[in-house]
């Protein structure tokens, strides 16, 4: 055997690249897939070198190398415990003095990244058919985001005895719109369509069918990057060269010949290693550097703006230049769309109704209905009245507008993030956990999350890692979560009982058992049908743990004056029961709230998106419990919104991210109804008439990142002499490098100032929501000044212009683009 060729056969395979060719998307992955496949070769011809000439002694070196490299070497490229069957004698640490039971995992030192699948063009043969499918338009996933595989019918060949049936392979529901779906729209069932184009061949269904999912399950991957690559490798090493020398009977005479022996295997392990461990180490120092902000947007509820304005000459103005702008006929769609305005509402009709509204909210109503000279009831007038004050309400997006006209409405506020009630943030958690942690780090009273329940259908999984990736997934997000607690923080974790169990130990992992608080039972009654098999499934588990088992904001009041009533003569206590149901103590066991009901127009939000969501009864309950009037609430799995819905009619402030589609389609068109004032969930129970402001956007992605980065390791010599230079502010990166930067920085020469320049990036990357990220200030007033450059004001007093930022006075700029390893 050639051990030689079966090793390098078997590092190739782990790094992915080397095995794509000619990738037309140039998404961020499939350009690190390229840059892999580079590096890889940079390896080999380093090994190759070192190893030497291809002789018996060098290929036994190499066998040795295959054989402890085997074990953590797989097709993402991230060393970690892949095959690990108990010949191999694989040993971990599990244990340590502090505590007697360990959790592990195989991939509990590795970030999760993404799950993804790399579907290729291939064919299968089938008893009297040639099944070809070809997915030259398959484009990856971006991060960890959803894509449907679709399957269309390209032609059906019939041949002599040979019958082809070609079918395209896609994610992008605009491609190949002329050609005929597989598949019935959301079922494995097939169309009508394709069996009407198979009938007259008399194909079976049923192993189609089969050739169908056997190409779906194909090449399944979960990507990982390790926090440590080089200490876990080194460390694994040691164990196996230990067990080997102890093992082999031969190496038991230590003569000069294999002492040279052993130091070669392990001096060509140790460069492997390094190998690896550098690559490994630019992927993490880009997954974790701080993202750009972009396509940032406000929304903000009328009767804020009018609150800045106050004067009705004023008003008047402004209602008249937004309806100028070119951009509010998009605005006005949408308040139809949203059902907010009716079909014929107009500009005339709005600056007419947003005029007398102010008058209203301005004078009130007693004044309003005395100089009103129609003769209508003052019952009457009331109602119509309020109809057109809910009008202020009405929820302005600056997305539709112009510059001038943003920047016009932005300019209105002093203290601008004061007056926000929060943010939603389209990212993948982990991503905007630790872009956010200089701003809020320390900041956050409550954080509720409702993630996916490992059960395998709601998220992409490769089987055989299932409960590994999710632990993974969780244990990092997990980690900084608890960071942006405030000493008084107490966080809540929603699973059912397919994940319960794992979550406690997760929790315990990273809060302490000591910081438990309650196991929550949430007995629920569900609209679904019962089962003969089992106990019906009613309940779900909501684990509380807090930062300071000493300082955590507890509180049930909502049934206080009942309490008082009941104890006339005593005030209560900290140790007193509040929260009272039907006469009885609310205990962990709450049975008093139903699951949604499907039927309940009211608050089930319509989607064809298949999200769970949540009553705001049961959120309600624990946003009261866990926080006060000025307190943050986050949630990083935010779903369809219930928790920052409910969050907003509490008059909380909160944080919201998402990463799906559903961001733009369900979460934000909820939140402006919810500003709108329509009514649903607790809305008539707190008396929430509506009103808010709200700031949304996006961070750059980690394949956004890197998209942007190209291989220099070849090139190194070349720009040895300018990388020298110690006023460089472009830190040494030995392979991968941000080829963005080199658009975004204006000046890199001795003795001048370094300048970010955004110009280029204006419409999509926000450098003023960036920096406030980054700093963690707030940010005061966006404006143009009297050259019409966009400007903001920081409340550290830092003003900034967008295209042109000292990036000396804001270092931490640099990480953005210059990451360190």
């Amino acid at each position: 055997m050639n051990h030689k060729l079966e090793f390098y056969s078997r590092l190739e395979s782990s790094y992915l690249g080397s095995k794509i060719k000619d990738i037309k998307d140039k998404s961020g992955f499939t350009n690190l897939l390229e840059i892999k496949a580079k590096y890889f070769k940079h390896l080999k011809s380093k090994l190759e070198n070192f190893i030497g000439a291809d002789t018996h002694e060098n290929q036994d070196i190499y066998n040795k190398l295959y054989t402890f490299f085997d074990t953590y070497l797989n097709e993402t490229g991230t060393p970690f415990f892949n095959t690990t069957p108990i010949y191999k004698n694989i040993y971990a640490r599990v244990y340590s003095n502090s505590s007697d039971t360990s959790l592990f995992y195989k991939t509990q030192d590795l970030y999760y990244v993404k799950s993804d699948t790399l579907y290729k063009s291939m064919e299968f043969e089938g008893e009297n058919y040639i099944l070809k499918f070809d997915a030259s338009e398959f484009k990856q996933n971006a991060d960890n985001t959803k894509n449907k595989i679709i399957f269309k019918i390209a032609s059906i060949e019939k041949e002599e005895q040979d019958l082809t049936i070609n079918i395209k392979v896609s994610n992008q529901k605009e491609l190949f719109e002329n050609l005929s779906n597989v598949f019935k729209q959301n079922s494995s069932e097939f169309s009508e369509d394709f069996i009407k184009s198979i009938k007259p061949y008399k194909l079976d269904e049923e192993a189609l069918k089969k050739d169908f999912s056997s190409y779906k399950r194909q090449n399944e991957v979960d990507f990982f990057i390790h926090k440590n690559a080089r200490e876990f490798l080194n460390e694994q090493f040691d164990l196996w060269l230990f067990s080997y020398l102890h093992k082999d009977d031969k190496l038991s005479d230590f003569t000069q010949e294999t002492l040279a022996k052993i130091t070669k295997i392990k001096d060509a392990a140790k460069l492997t290693i390094n190998l690896i461990a550098d690559f490994e180490d630019e992927l993490k120092a880009i997954w974790l550097k701080p993202k750009f902000a972009k396509k940032v947007h406000y929304v903000f509820s009328l009767d804020k703006i009018a609150k800045q304005i106050k004067e009705q000459s004023l008003w008047q103005e402004f209602l008249l230049n937004l309806t100028q702008d070119k951009g509010f006929k998009a605005q006005l769609k949408e308040w139809q769309d949203l059902k907010l305005a009716s079909e014929n509402f107009n500009a005339n009709e709005f600056l007419e109704t947003l005029q007398e509204a102010f008058i209203l909210s301005l004078q009130g109503e007693a004044e309003a209905i005395q100089t009103n000279n129609n003769g209508l009831s003052r019952r009457t007038n009331t109602a119509r009245n309020d109809d057109k004050k809910q009008y202020l309400f009405l929820p302005l997006d600056t997305k539709h507008f112009s510059k001038e006209m943003t920047f016009k409405i932005l300019s209105l506020f002093d203290n601008l993030e004061n007056h926000l009630d929060g943010e939603l943030i389209k990212s993948d958690n982990f991503q905007a956990l630790n872009t956010l942690m200089p701003k809020y780090q320390n900041k956050i009273d409550l954080i509720y999350i409702d993630p996916p329940f490992n059960t395998g259908s709601d998220f992409e999984y490769k089987d055989k890692f299932q409960d590994s990736t999710w632990l993974s997934l969780m244990h990092n997000r997990l980690e900084l979560a608890r960071d942006l607690l405030s000493s008084k923080g107490s966080f809540y974790l929603h699973l059912d009982h397919n994940a319960n169990y794992r979550g406690r130990e997760l929790l315990n992992n990273v809060f302490g058992e000591d910081n438990f608080v309650n196991e929550i039972v949430w007995a629920y009654k569900s609209f679904v049908g019962q089962t003969t098999r089992y106990y019906p499934r009613k309940h779900d588990i909501i684990n509380l743990y807090v930062k300071n088992l000493d300082l955590f904001i507890f509180k049930l009041e909502r049934n206080l004056n009942k309490w008082k009533r009941n104890n006339p003569n005593k005030e209560p206590s900290k140790d007193d029961v509040l929260y009272i149901f039907q006469s009885q103590p609310l205990d962990s066991c709450w049975n008093d709230i139903s699951y949604l009901d499907p039927k309940d127009k009211m608050e089930r939000i319509e989607s064809d998106i298949s999200l769970t969501q949540k009553p705001e009864a049961l959120l309600q309950r624990i946003i009261e419990a866990s926080s006060k009037q000025n307190s943050i609430i986050l949630d990083f799995f935010t779903g369809s919104g219930t928790t920052i819905a409910t969050a907003q009619k509490l008059g909380r402030k909160w944080l919201g991210v998402e990463m799906g589609e559903h961001f733009y389609k369900v979460i934000i068109p909820r939140m402006k109804k919810v500003i709108a004032g329509f009514a649903s969930g607790i809305s008539k129970e707190v008396d929430y008439k509506g009103g808010g402001a709200f700031k949304y956007y996006e961070l750059e992605s980690y394949d956004e990142a890197l998209a942007n980065c190209e291989y220099v390791l070849d090139s190194i010599a070349s720009k040895q002499s300018e990388r020298s230079n110690p006023q460089n502010l472009q830190k040494h990166q030995a392979i991968i490098d941000y080829k963005k930067s080199r658009k975004l920085i204006k000046t890199i020469q001795k003795d001048k100032i370094a300048h970010l320049d955004m110009s280029a990036y204006r419409e999509d990357f926000d450098i003023f929501t960036t920096l406030s990220n980054l700093n963690g200030v707030k940010i005061k007033r966006i404006f143009l000044d009297n050259k019409g450059k966009q400007t903001c004001e920081f409340d550290n007093g830092d003003i900034v212009q967008s295209d042109s930022i000292d990036i000396q006075k804001y270092p931490r700029l640099k990480n953005l683009i210059f990451w360190e390893k």
